[in-house]
């Protein structure tokens, strides 16, 4: 909703579409070059790294390595200030003891517990109930927004080409999601494989409407005074903890979904993967202790932005 602040009405509309169309047309192309890189190389499942050597040759696969790294430690880190800020807000009229840092600290068990997954099968739960959780949440902000009244057309930009760019920063964070289709489509078994590109449109129309549609009706209902964060435009009570409470829920399902490809990329770059998998082995270890390392690094940058306000 805050990107049409910055875009008006129809200008956001637009936009959105034409992101929804380049992320969908990237992905398609990004899986069938995994599809290429796996006959040429004779590899089971090619990781980006693979896909990038193929594609550009060494400084493909730096380029990858790097903005893969960078790019995921980037938004789980981001994933956990808000949800310790909101955590915080909650926890503050009982506790004032629970700062979002201490929150972030706390989570830890549960980032590492996530972080130990060696599938994505393994989060199908966990992300039927983020999306049921982001769904009720919008419902909920429909219900308030209608209960109030659209505001007149002439309160509403259609247009705002002075602030267009901002719409463009953050729209495009609804579709910044190619780090992570290469292993979901290797997760999938070989039936399921041959609706990958059927599922991908379906989804990718579905995610586009239902987000044009929320940020257009938002904005419609506070105009100009569209916060940043939806939920900071309803009143406060029991509900808008409850959607606090399910938005923070649904981003740490996402955070687990950011972290495993960063964790299998590098994992398959400094070990060599033995030939049966064992819970208890040298390989097995060493893979753990990397993924603590990375969940680390994620708090760590939790902590550093929430300590110069960003």
């Amino acid at each position: 909703p805050w990107a049409f602040r910055q875009s008006g009405l129809f200008g956001g509309a637009i936009g959105i579409i034409i992101l929804a169309f380049i992320a969908n047309y990237t992905i398609r192309i990004l899986t069938k070059c995994s599809h290429i890189t796996a006959r040429r190389e004779s590899v089971v499942d090619p990781t980006y790294a693979q896909v990038g050597r193929s594609a550009f040759g060494r400084v493909g696969e730096i380029v990858v390595y790097l903005s893969i790294i960078l790019m995921n430690i980037g938004i789980c880190g981001s994933y956990l200030i808000f949800i310790g800020q909101n955590l915080e807000e909650l926890l503050h009229p009982y506790w004032s003891g629970f700062s979002h840092r201490v929150i972030i600290l706390l989570l830890m068990p549960v980032l590492l517990t996530f972080s130990l997954l060696r599938n994505y099968k393994f989060l199908a739960p966990s992300s039927v109930l983020g999306c049921l959780a982001l769904l009720t949440s919008m419902a909920v902000v429909y219900g308030y927004g209608f209960s109030e009244g659209v505001l007149p057309y002439d309160q509403l930009a259609g247009f705002r080409w002075e602030t267009y760019p901002l719409f463009f920063g953050n729209a495009v964070f609804l579709f910044n999601i190619h780090s992570v289709v290469i292993p979901i489509e290797q997760s999938m078994n070989d039936q399921k494989k041959m609706y990958y590109f059927r599922v991908l449109d379906f989804s990718m129309v579905f995610v586009t409407l239902l987000n044009m549609a929320f940020a257009f009706i938002c904005y419609g209902f506070w105009g100009d005074n569209t916060a940043g964060i939806i939920i900071q435009n309803l009143p406060p009570g029991a509900l808008v903890n409850v959607i606090k409470v399910l938005l923070c829920l649904d981003l740490l399902c996402t955070y687990a979904i950011f972290l495993l490809p960063m964790a299998e990329l590098i994992e398959k770059l400094l070990f060599v993967e033995p030939e049966e998998w064992s819970l208890i082995s040298k390989h097995s270890i060493k893979c753990a202790i990397l993924r603590f390392v990375f969940v680390l690094l994620t708090v760590g940058i939790g902590l550093a932005l929430s300590l110069i306000h960003i």
